[in-house]
């Protein structure tokens, strides 16, 4: 007898049909949304190996923001017009803000580059980035690795973004000077930043 294998589809209530992320539950698939507001819904919607639709899930943000602490919850899948209880779904949800001076900038549409520069400061926050503590790794290493490449931001772009932060609390330290030193060679060897640099990454850097 096989086990039923189920889709999900991802996408904000203040986002089109077409913006919907399709994942796999238990594959470890992760994916960053920027609600509009705490009105905003993230919306599930569940379908069988034959492409079925079985229900949706509606998880208000208001709700996550609630408690971010409690990263993983049940969420009740209904079956609409109905509304009847048909399932359960677990997510694990990691739900952020930030209150400094560019907070209008964390919701609706958003540039790729502040995008990845918001990514970039949760990761540093979850790991405890300071002067003896430089490094990334694991799981948000590699979601950043996956964002840049996903939403096409440049390896020169996320190398200097990643530098203007180890430079912010630069010490004179050997591990220090040798990540400086990592993060720039690739930057040099490619010639005259600017030119690697697209439009938008080079305006977001004088902007910031």
């Amino acid at each position: 007898m096989s086990i039923e294998t189920y889709t999900c589809m991802l996408r904000l209530k203040s986002s089109t049909e077409q913006d919907a992320i399709r994942m796999q539950p238990g594959s470890g698939e992760t994916h960053v949304f920027f609600p509009d507001s705490l009105a905003d819904d993230l919306i599930i919607e569940v379908h069988d190996s034959k492409g079925k639709h079985c229900g949706r899930v509606l998880a208000q943000v208001a709700t996550i923001s609630e408690d971010p602490t409690d990263k993983l919850r049940w969420w009740s899948i209904y079956r609409e017009p109905e509304h009847e209880l048909v399932g359960k779904l677990q997510l694990y949800i990691y739900y952020s803000t930030s209150s400094d001076d560019n907070s209008h900038l964390k919701c609706g549409s958003v540039a790729e580059t502040v995008a990845y520069d918001l990514v970039l400061e949760s990761a540093m926050k979850v790991q405890g980035f300071q002067q003896r503590n430089l490094l990334l790794y694991g799981s948000w290493k590699w979601l950043l690795t996956e964002f840049s490449s996903y939403y096409g931001v440049s390896d020169v772009y996320t190398k200097l973004r990643y530098l203007s932060y180890v430079m912010d609390v630069a010490t004179p330290t050997a591990d220090c000077l040798n990540l400086v030193y990592e993060l720039l060679m690739p930057v040099v060897m490619k010639g005259h930043s600017r030119t690697t640099l697209s439009h938008q990454e080079v305006s977001h850097f004088c902007f910031i």
